[in-house]
């Protein structure tokens, strides 16, 4: 198992933080997904470090919106463990917000599980991964529009 990371995760993109109580903002992480068997292209069981939570917010809702990923039939997004940017292996992805995701055609999908919305804030930044089940043989971009709000 190996985490690919996208700009968020290699501090190459600042994330937004929402600056008063009730205040609603939108951060956007993209990443290219490479095909197999190019270097770089995700296997099963690899994790796309895509984006971030930052302290005290919580996840509003969240839509994925994908370029046609052939191969990649069921995707689990959620939150990941351990420290975010790490390369860890040994860290895991969850599905509070999307589980077993089809991603073989090109599409927008909201967020589509009822745990996503009840995830409580937490004091310290935690990241979002996309755990995929296949490698792809299209490559192609994922992006993941994240509305967050403060507790």
């Amino acid at each position: 198992m190996t985490i690919i990371q996208g700009p968020v995760a290699k501090g190459n993109q600042g994330v937004a933080y929402p600056d008063s109580a009730g205040d609603v903002i939108t951060n956007r992480y993209e990443m290219t997904v490479a095909a197999a068997p190019t270097p770089g292209a995700p296997i099963a069981n690899d994790i796309l470090e895509i984006g971030s939570i930052p302290p005290n917010c919580r996840v509003v809702d969240m839509t994925l919106d994908t370029d046609v990923l052939t191969g990649i039939t069921a995707a689990d997004i959620g939150i990941m463990s351990g420290t975010p940017g790490s390369t860890d292996p040994a860290r895991t992805c969850g599905s509070e917000f999307f589980a077993a995701q089809t991603l073989v055609a090109a599409g927008v999908f909201r967020m589509s599980r009822q745990a996503g919305f009840r995830v409580s804030p937490n004091p310290a930044e935690r990241s979002i991964g996309i755990k995929i089940n296949a490698p792809t043989s299209v490559a192609g971009k994922v992006a993941l529009v994240v509305l967050l709000a403060t507790a």
